[in-house]
């Protein structure tokens, strides 16, 4: 039997160490010699000099981001007469769908009609403008005449712009004002590259002005949203560096939440990455960390988790010392199931100093607390 893991080894231990832990305060050296440091199995080793604490890994998910994403909506009443595009990748000026309008129709021979009375009106303002310079005829018909000209070109040009706005390109406002012959369909296209997500319509459906009928989101930068405790929100800023596991780039945060959710005590944050390779996926899981830059002169050191413990509520790790072990009081950065991250507690490299990392439980129960 291994006595090292029993309560029995750790009652003698106890017992054997008594004497030299009692009244021992934080920082006080705790007198071993070798031969009772190899009965109790006690390892060291030096710690890693970091500069930058990567923090604990919160799950998270990858989305499109708000201010990437595009909504297609019908421009007028009409019917879906063909859908183009499903889902998928698209790029700017992809047919998407086409819709049959009658509201198009009639908007097009109203500005159709509009041309006619202008082309009218506009003869009849330079006859009258020729007439009133030679005095032929009196200002009040020239107003007239210039009146009416004016109201019609700029209805005129009101309804060149809603045609516009209905889904009609300039160049087909140019053929239908040569042939006069009016187009039945609006087809809607991608407003940019992309992707197609959330088709909302099929063939014979009809839509009013203004439904939405898909959505085409930029994939080019991905957002990943991610809760955070209160505690962990309150260290961090924006602009400051996040990396998402199992990706080979880093991230920035772009928004903290000033607000918590009352149920869960999280705050939500957003980082944001480069994404134009396409490494990510939109609705991917991730995990998410939050890396801090220590700015101080001290640097923070790395070791296993096993030479961290708990001493009346204080992190504490082991000193080696030609004597024995100094223990000293330390501020814990970060702490997973293999690792944990302490700020630096003197000034000497890390190269220059052993810290135990092994038998911590054993020198936890010598001094009679209990482990959290």
């Amino acid at each position: 039997m291994n006595l090292r893991r029993t309560p029995s080894f750790l009652k003698w231990a106890a017992a054997f160490a008594l004497p030299i832990f009692s009244g021992m305060a934080q920082g006080a050296a705790i007198a071993l010699d070798q031969a009772q440091i190899d009965a109790m199995g006690l390892t060291f080793q030096p710690p890693e000099a970091i500069t930058q604490v990567e923090g604990y890994p919160y799950p998270a998910m990858a989305a499109i981001p708000a201010n990437r994403q595009t909504t297609i909506a019908a421009p007028a009443n009409g019917l879906v007469r063909k859908v183009h595009v499903v889902h998928g990748d698209v790029q700017a000026g992809t047919p998407i769908i086409t819709l049959e309008s009658a509201t198009l129709l009639a908007a097009q021979q109203d500005w159709l009609t509009t041309l006619a009375d202008l082309s009218l009106a506009q003869s009849e303002y330079k006859r009258a403008k020729s007439l009133r310079e030679a005095g032929s005829l009196s200002q009040k018909k020239f107003l007239q005449a210039e009146n009416r000209y004016t109201v019609l070109k700029r209805q005129q040009q009101m309804q060149k712009r809603r045609l516009l706005y209905l889904g009609l390109s300039p160049k087909q406002l140019q053929t239908l004002e040569k042939t006069r012959k009016l187009i039945a369909d609006i087809t809607l296209e991608a407003p940019h590259d992309g992707v197609l997500f959330d088709l909302m319509v099929t063939p014979g459906d009809r839509v009013e002005a203004g439904a939405a009928l898909a959505r085409v989101g930029a994939t080019d930068q991905i957002v990943v949203d991610v809760d955070v405790p209160l505690d962990e929100a309150a260290t961090l800023e924006v602009g400051q560096t996040a990396i998402a596991r199992n990706r080979p780039r880093q991230g920035r945060i772009a928004f903290i939440d000033r607000r918590a959710n009352p149920l869960t005590q999280r705050v939500t944050v957003h980082a944001l990455f480069d994404n134009s390779d396409g490494a990510f996926r939109p609705g991917e899981l991730l995990r998410l960390q939050f890396v801090r830059t220590l700015t101080e002169q001290r640097t923070a050191w790395r070791l296993p988790v096993s030479g961290v413990i708990d001493v009346d509520g204080v992190p504490t790790i082991f000193l080696r010392r030609d004597d024995g072990l100094e223990p000293l009081a330390v501020e814990l950065l970060m702490r997973d199931s293999r690792f944990a991250v302490v700020r630096a507690p003197v000034a000497a490299s890390a190269e220059s100093v052993q810290l135990l990392t092994s038998g911590a439980v054993y020198v936890k129960a010598m001094l009679g607390g209990n482990e959290e």
